[in-house]
């Protein structure tokens, strides 16, 4: 029995006075309901305007064709590896550097992706459909099912295959057949994460084929589709391993080279999922008839080297042979053409990329580290053909010219320079790749040239500040009245997990700050790995306390064990988890920034709160990408009374925020640092609303959902021939017959015979599901068809 329980007053004044504040807060901004807005006004150092300042940057992307908006004109899919998110670009039909215009409002119409992602037509339908990188490795592959041009009507449906280890089940990746003389069996089709493979009808017989590496083998492997050979068309993936030494080549051991006429391509090995080569550790693969002959040649990066390798097919469709190589491609076109060469491990593509007409070489690395980061996008124009190129350099910046771009991990901060009241932006970075194999970091400075409710940014430097060293890595900045002289000074933490102090020695808050580095009594602190520092008076004392993310998990709070004038912080005093504030990805790291806004009830920034409790709100950003809003903190400033109220997903990784008002109206605004390099911002009315992507709801119990009834009875099973199917008589068929094979595909429809039979004679042997449908009710059976 249970017993009533007395609610006393004090607890129940305390229970109504929580819900209200719940209310309340509930009643205010959500950061869910920001909108992206890339309109405001970008200007270069050399004065011309950007077309695509707001797109995010560019480090390690693919690039491919789909005409998504259906207008005859080709647009660009950008998959950046290092924000794991797809960037899209519409295709304006000018010329040169406005070709292209990034149009973000689609971009979440796609599922989540990893590593490397293509737009490939697969079955013929004029819509090109997502092959990406499975989360285990291997390849996913979603078919594209869009019905109009409208962000709203852009879908994508994931295709199934056949499970190794059970025919009855289905996996998320590509499947192969394999042979095993006698028998077979189905077994992943093989694809280092690292790798990008090569998607292309190679035996030109109307259906996409697979060419990629084999584990642990420095050949590559053709997965031949055998869809059109067995059933006349070219609407789905059946895969059978064909070959493993495609081309007759392999990759020499000790430098970028192919030898030809060796087929020395190892014995393929079973689910070999997570598995890397001892020799092949990455490879890039870009395939058509570049030399124009009738055979699909292969274009290789590899993880090792900074060139392509050119490798020309001129065999025959059902059996290729290598028989010449261009070793630093694009050496054999004009005299004045610069061979490819771009640190580290170059992906090749071929897109229209100025419009001309005729496609373009576009190279970018593929590495996750350690690569060029900066002018990284190496275009070559084409004064050929599309069907016959003739390359030569034109660009090292193609699309990111035209951005905001910084190298690797942006990291903006809002702060008035000039003293014109105006919101302008610092921007500071992991760094950008040398040369030395250093990354070296600089502030650049854009001035608000606009008005108050206008804003509008000008380049004036990419080398603000003169830094204590000759170079840094890592310059993350915040800013505060640090010095309690009524002016902003500035703090840039470092990847090394030091402080830089900033004072602004400029005589009135009104002037041009002066920004001079001086000496802290915490110079020599090692605050963490990789900081990111800000400024606030956490508990309420009237000086500046120092928060501080890092590739922790956590929040670091480091009370001001000095003075307003001369604030002092050290590892003596710190709270390590701040606010119970956690957040990681899957590498471990947190990578987190922060920043502390005071707003009202309306979303509005206010100088001075009544309550911490409900008005001050904390802001996360993380290295997953997601933003997240937190509200409430307890009298000591160190506890969180709520947990996050909500959260959004940036399609970046690595993110970091700035936050004020830039175009006037009181409320709060986002400046967003991502990974790839970039910034975009987040306004609180106007622009496109960040969704997060469409869940991933796969059944991987198969493409079929199978339910079993005792109603139906068929025999014999298995069959060499006709199957009977019995059934009560009361009953009346909804619809025909239908039998599907194990991939799901329909090979028969039809009604039953008058002695209720159907004749699988023809059939190949293999396992069958018939499916029968009652008042609106499917049912199946399985079915087995055996040699006779």
């Amino acid at each position: 029995m249970t017993k009533s329980k007395n609610i006393g007053p004090l607890q129940l004044f305390s229970t109504i006075l929580l819900l209200c504040t719940v209310a309340s807060l509930k009643a205010q901004i959500k950061v869910s309901e920001y909108g992206r807005y890339d309109s405001i006004v970008v200007v270069s150092n050399l004065g011309d305007t950007m077309v695509n300042p707001w797109a995010g940057g560019i480090n390690n992307a693919q690039f491919t064709e789909w005409d998504f908006n259906k207008d005859g004109k080709k647009d660009l899919f950008v998959f950046d590896k290092d924000h794991a998110a797809p960037r899209i670009f519409v295709n304006t039909g000018e010329k040169g550097k406005h070709a292209y215009k990034h149009v973000p409002e689609y971009e979440h119409r796609f599922p989540r992706m990893w590593n490397w992602a293509l737009m490939v037509d697969y079955d013929g339908d004029g819509k090109e459909d997502l092959f990406t990188a499975a989360e285990i490795g291997d390849i996913r592959v979603f078919r594209n099912t869009s019905v109009g041009t409208e962000p709203k009507d852009i879908t994508f449906e994931p295709i199934l295959f056949k499970d190794p280890y059970d025919s009855t089940k289905r996996v998320k990746y590509i499947t192969t057949k394999f042979d095993l003389n006698p028998g077979f069996i189905y077994t992943n089709v093989f694809n280092l994460s690292s790798d990008i493979p090569g998607i292309v009808d190679v035996d030109h017989d109307g259906d996409m084929d697979i060419i990629a590496y084999g584990s642990s083998s420095n050949s590559t492997y053709l997965y031949e589709n055998t869809c059109k050979k067995l059933y006349g068309h070219a609407d789905s993936l059946l895969f059978e391993l064909n070959e493993l030494c495609w081309g007759r080549y392999s990759e020499n051991f000790f430098d970028f080279h192919l030898d030809l006429n060796a087929c020395k391509g190892k014995s393929p090995q079973l689910n070999q999922h997570g598995r890397t080569g001892s020799r092949h550790e990455g490879s890039t693969i870009l395939m058509r008839d570049f030399d124009y002959n009738g055979q699909i040649d292969i274009l290789l990066g590899d993880v090792s080297f900074n060139k392509l390798v050119m490798g020309y097919n001129h065999g025959t469709s059902r059996a290729a042979k290598i028989t010449r190589q261009d070793t630093a491609y694009p050496s054999d076109a004009p005299s004045s053409t610069i061979p490819v060469d771009l640190n580290n491990f170059p992906a090749a593509f071929y897109v229209d990329a100025n419009n001309d007409g005729s496609n373009n070489l576009v190279v970018c690395p593929n590495a996750v580290s350690n690569f060029s980061n900066y002018n990284n996008v190496h275009m070559y124009s084409n004064s050929g053909t599309t069907q016959q190129p003739v390359f030569k350099l034109a660009q090292k910046d193609f699309l990111v010219g035209e951005m905001v771009e910084v190298g690797s991990n942006a990291f903006p901060l809002l702060i008035d320079i000039d003293g014109d009241s105006l919101n302008d932006i610092l921007v500071g970075s992991f760094g950008v790749w040398t040369q030395s194999s250093t990354h070296e970091s600089r502030l650049s400075y854009y001035k608000n040239t606009g008005t108050k409710t206008n804003p509008k940014y000008n380049l004036i430097t990419r080398d603000y500040l003169v830094l204590p060293q000759s170079q840094d890595t890592g310059l993350y900045p915040t800013s505060g009245d640090v010095d309690n002289d009524g002016d902003l000074d500035l703090f840039i933490g470092t990847d090394r997990g030091n402080i830089l102090f900033y004072e602004n020695q400029a005589a009135s808050r009104g002037d041009s700050v002066i920004l001079v580095h001086q000496p802290t009594p915490f110079d020599t602190v090692v605050f963490g790995k990789s900081i990111r520092p800000y400024l606030f008076d956490i508990d309420n004392d009237g000086k500046l306390d120092l928060l501080v993310g890092s590739q922790l998990s956590g929040i670091k709070f480091y009370k001001n064990i000095g003075t307003k004038a001369t604030p002092n912080y050290n590892n003596n005093n710190v709270t390590l988890n701040w606010a119970d504030i956690y957040h990681i990805n899957e590498l471990g790291f947190g990578n987190l920034s922060i920043t502390i806004a005071d707003l009202d009830t309306a979303g509005k920034l206010i100088d001075s709160i009544t309550d911490i409790k409900s008005q001050r709100n904390i802001f996360v950003g993380t290295s997953t990408g997601s933003l997240f809003r937190y509200v409430g903190i307890d009298s000591t400033g160190i506890n969180l009374l709520m947990p996050s109220l909500d959260s959004v997903y940036h399609y970046t990784t690595d993110l970091s925020i700035s936050l004020g008002d830039i175009t006037g109206d009181d409320k709060l605004d986002f400046i967003i640092g991502q990974k790839s390099g970039g910034i975009s911002a987040l306004l609180k009315d106007g622009g496109n609303i960040v969704l997060p992507p469409p869940e991933d709801t796969t059944d991987t119990v198969g493409v079929i959902q199978f339910s079993y009834n005792n109603d139906v009875n068929i025999y014999p099973n298995p069959t060499t021939g006709k199957i009977y199917v019995e059934f009560d008589p009361q009953q009346k068929l909804d619809t025909p017959i239908q039998i599907r094979d194990l991939s799901g595909r329909v090979v028969f429809v039809g009604p039953l015979t008058e002695d209720s039979s159907v004749d699988l004679s023809a059939f190949p042997t293999g396992v069958y599901w018939l499916e029968i449908s009652f008042d609106n009710q499917k049912q199946f059976k399985k079915v087995v068809k055996v040699d006779q």
